[in-house]
C-alpha cells in the first residue's frame, strides 16, 4: 500500500473536494447521499464545497448566484453533473496508482462521486503540501455583514512560488434546507453550498511566500439577501494553482452560534382529507414549529388557495424552543382540485425570522367534484393548461408530482417532456399539448396506488339522446411486449357507483408499435376513440372518469376528450338525424365529406368550428332538407383540428374532423 511520508516543515493537508451537482438532476440525488456520508466521515481533514450548476435544470441555489457558479464550472471546463474534483484534479483509474472505483474503461466517468472511496481521501491527505491556513469569520449584530480573516503561511524552509497562484474564498451555508424540493430530483437537503465568493470566483493573486512568511487577506462584507438560514453561514478557503488547477491546502470556518435566535417554522399540515367526491369541504389545519433559541409569542400565518391569499389567522401564547401549535382556519369548500398552502407573515409583532426558507409549506392537493353541474357537454382540448393537470377535473396521481415516475394526467407540450425535435404531442399533432400518462417510469410496485384518475364534473343528461365521449390517444408499448391499461368510467351519483364504458390495454390500447425508449406520439400515431354514453341518456348529474392502469410499459397521451349528444327538449320528439352522421375521410387533407340521413323534412345548419368554437365556415344556413340521405362537402383551407355541427329544429350533433397537409 501507499505510506504517506511527511517531512519537516510541512503542514497538514486538508483535501478539498469542489462537488458540482444541481437540483434538478437526477443522477445527483441517486449518488450524493452516499458521497455526503463519506465526506462527512472524513471532517477532519477533508472539506467539500458545492457549487449548483445551471444544469440540467431548474435550481434556485444557481439562480442566485449564477456568474460565479458558472465562472467555477467554466474553469475546470464541467461537462456533466454529478462532478466531482479533488484538490484541483479529475480523478480516474490512474489516480493513487487505481485505488479509486470509477472504472472509467469499463462506463464510468473521471471525478463520478461513486468512484470516491476511503483509500482515495485517505491518499490524498497524506500528499505533502508546506502551506497552512487559518482561517475564521465573524457576523456583526444585526446579522447583515460578515468579516473574513485568512492567514495564509508557507511552513517550508524554501520560499513557495508559483506563476499563477490564486487564494480562493468561498461564502457557504453548511445546510440549506428546503420543505419541498426546490427542483425536479426530490432533494431538499443541500450542504457546503457556495453562496458567494471573495473578491469573486477568480480569487486573489498570491504568487509567492517567502520561507516561514505569511501572507493575511481579509474581507468585510454584506451577507447576500439570498441566504436563507444565517446559523449555516461559514467559509471555506483554498490556495490553488491557477495554471495546473493544483489546490495545495484548504480550510473551513465552521458556522457560529448565533444567540436569541427567532425562527418559527411550517411543520406538518394537519388538515384531514374530505370525505366523498362531490360537495366535499376541509378545515384547513397547520402545525408551526419554534425552530430558534427564543420563544415566540405571536405568530401571523395566511392561507393560500390555489395560490391566492384566502386568509389569515393570529396566534398568540408562548412557544417554547422546540415546542409546536397547531393554527386552525374556516372551513374550505371545494370544487375540483385545489391547491391548499401555508406562510408565516409575522413572528413576535414586526421581529426577524431567521430563516425565511422555512415558512413557507409545499403545496398539498384537495380534490372534489362541486355540487352544481357543469353543463350539457364538455370539451376539453387540453391546451390552456399549460404543464399543470386539468384545474376543472379532480386528479389522483398514482406518484406525487414532482417525484420521480409522476406526470400522470399533466398537460404538457413536447418541449417539457424532450429536447428532441418532431410533431407535437396534441392529438394528430396539430396542437402543442395533450394529457401525459407517464406509464413508463411508474412502477406500479412503488406507487402509493397501483391506478390513476381523473374524473370530470357533473354533466347534465337529462335532455340528451345518443350521449356519446370522442377522444384521441396514442400509445405505444413497451418493447417486447406490456399492458398498460386505460379504462373509462360512468357515474349517474357521484361516483357512489360507476360503470365502465371503454376498457383497452395492451395491443388493443396501443397506436403504434412496440417503443424502447421514452414514447413521444409522432402526428401518424394517433386514432379517435368513440364511447356510447346512451345508456346514461336521461341523467340529470352524470360524471366520466379516466382510470389508467400501469403494467410499467410505454407512454399514452390523450387529446381532444369531447363529451356531448342531441339535445332534443322536454317534448322527447323524435331524432330527426337518426343518429346517422359521419365524417370521412378523417384525418383529411383536401377535402371533407359530411354525410347525414334525415328520417323527415326540416330545416338545417351546417357550420364548422375550430377548436376554440370560432366559426369558420357555414355550409348551409337554414337549408330546408327533405327526408333521406346526404352528404355535403367541405374543403379546408388550413391544416388543424375542426368540429362540424349539424343543427336541425330539435337539436344538433358535433362531429370532430382532423385535417393535415
Amino acid at each position: 500500500g501507499l505510506i504517506p511520508v511527511f517531512m519537516w516543515g510541512q503542514a497538514q493537508r486538508t483535501v478539498l473536494i469542489e462537488h458540482f451537482t444541481n437540483a434538478s438532476c437526477g443522477p445527483c440525488a441517486a449518488q450524493n447521499p452516499d458521497f455526503h456520508a463519506l465526506l462527512s466521515d472524513n471532517t477532519t481533514n477533508i472539506v467539500a464545497l458545492k457549487y449548483q450548476a445551471p444544469f440540467p435544470g431548474y435550481d434556485p441555489m444557481n439562480e442566485a448566484n449564477p456568474i460565479q457558479d458558472d465562472t467555477r464550472s467554466d474553469y475546470y471546463g464541467l461537462s456533466g453533473v454529478p462532478t466531482a474534483w479533488i484538490d484541483g484534479v479529475l480523478p480516474g483509474d490512474s489516480y493513487g496508482g487505481g485505488i479509486g472505483d470509477w472504472d472509467v474503461a469499463g462506463g464510468g466517468y473521471e471525478g463520478d462521486p461513486y468512484g470516491y472511496n476511503q483509500a482515495v481521501l485517505t491518499y490524498a491527505a497524506g500528499l505533502a503540501t508546506p502551506i497552512s491556513i487559518e482561517l475564521t469569520h465573524t457576523l456583526n449584530a444585526t446579522l447583515d455583514e460578515i468579516t473574513i480573516n485568512a492567514v495564509v503561511t508557507n511552513q517550508g524552509a524554501t520560499d513557495f512560488t508559483l506563476t499563477n497562484g490564486r487564494f480562493h474564498v468561498a461564502l457557504i451555508e453548511k445546510t440549506v434546507h428546503y420543505l419541498a424540493a426546490p427542483g425536479s430530483n426530490g432533494e431538499t437537503d443541500f450542504h457546503n453550498v457556495m453562496r458567494r465568493m471573495y473578491p469573486d470566483a477568480t480569487g486573489s493573486a498570491l504568487n509567492t511566500i517567502a520561507a516561514g512568511a505569511s501572507v493575511t487577506f481579509t474581507f468585510t462584507e454584506a451577507l447576500p439577501d439570498y441566504i436563507a438560514d444565517k446559523r449555516e453561514v461559514g467559509v471555506i478557503a483554498f490556495y490553488q494553482d491557477n495554471t495546473t488547477k493544483s489546490v495545495y491546502q484548504a480550510a473551513i470556518s465552521e458556522p457560529l452560534a448565533v444567540p436569541n435566535a427567532l425562527d418559527a417554522s411550517i411543520g406538518e399540515n394537519l388538515t384531514v382529507d374530505p370525505v366523498g367526491l362531490c360537495g366535499a369541504t376541509i378545515v384547513p389545519v397547520v402545525s408551526v414549529t419554534n425552530n430558534g433559541e427564543a420563544e415566540i409569542t405571536s405568530l401571523e400565518v395566511g392561507l393560500a388557495i390555489n395560490g391566492t391569499a384566502e386568509a389569515t389567522q393570529t396566534w398568540t401564547g408562548t412557544l417554547a424552543p422546540g415546542a409546536s401549535a397547531s393554527i386552525t382556519f374556516e372551513e374550505y369548500a371545494l370544487s375540483g382540485t385545489s391547491s391548499v398552502s401555508f406562510v408565516i407573515l409575522e413572528i413576535n409583532g414586526d421581529a426577524t425570522d431567521i430563516n425565511l426558507l422555512n415558512n413557507e409549506s409545499p403545496a398539498s392537493n384537495y380534490s372534489a367534484i362541486a355540487d352544481e353541474v357543469y353543463g350539457t357537454d364538455l370539451v376539453e382540448d387540453n391546451e390552456n393548461y399549460e404543464g399543470t393537470y386539468p384545474t376543472i377535473a379532480v386528479i389522483e396521481e398514482p406518484i406525487p408530482d414532482g417525484v420521480f415516475g409522476s406526470g400522470t394526467f399533466l398537460s404538457l407540450a413536447r418541449n417539457e417532456l424532450t429536447n428532441s425535435a418532431g410533431d407535437p404531442v396534441g392529438g394528430y399533432g396539430q396542437s402543442d399539448r395533450s394529457l401525459f400518462v407517464n406509464f413508463y417510469q411508474w412502477n406500479p410496485a412503488g406507487a402509493v396506488n397501483d391506478f390513476g384518475t381523473m374524473t370530470y364534473p357533473k354533466l347534465d343528461f337529462s335532455n340528451t339522446t345518443n350521449g356519446y365521449l370522442k377522444f384521441d390517444r396514442s400509445h405505444a408499448r413497451y418493447q417486447g411486449g406490456s399492458n398498460d391499461r386505460l379504462q373509462i368510467l360512468a357515474s349517474p351519483d357521484c361516483g357512489g357507483t360507476w360503470t365502465i364504458v371503454y376498457n383497452k390495454a395492451g395491443t388493443q390500447l396501443a397506436t403504434r408499435p412496440d417503443a424502447e425508449p421514452f414514447f413521444l406520439p409522432p402526428a401518424n400515431g394517433w386514432v379517435t376513440d368513440s364511447v356510447s354514453l346512451s345508456a346514461f341518456d336521461g341523467t340529470p348529474e352524470l360524471n366520466i372518469q379516466f382510470k389508467v392502469l400501469s403494467d410499467w410499459g410505454n407512454n399514452l397521451y390523450i387529446d381532444n376528450i369531447n363529451v356531448s349528444g342531441l339535445i332534443v327538449g322536454t317534448n322527447d320528439l323524435e331524432d330527426l338525424l337518426a343518429g346517422k352522421v359521419a365524417v370521412f375521410p378523417n384525418p383529411a387533407s383536401t377535402t371533407v365529406n359530411i354525410e347525414f340521413e334525415l328520417v323527415a323534412a326540416t330545416a338545417v345548419t351546417i357550420e364548422i368550428l375550430n377548436v376554440n368554437g370560432q366559426l369558420v365556415e357555414t355550409l348551409d344556413q337554414n337549408r330546408d332538407y327533405a327526408a333521406g340521405q346526404y352528404i355535403r362537402t367541405w374543403n379546408p383551407e388550413n391544416a388543424g383540428v375542426y368540429m362540424a355541427r349539424i343543427r336541425t329544429e330539435l337539436g344538433e350533433s358535433t362531429q370532430r374532423i382532423v385535417v393535415g397537409r
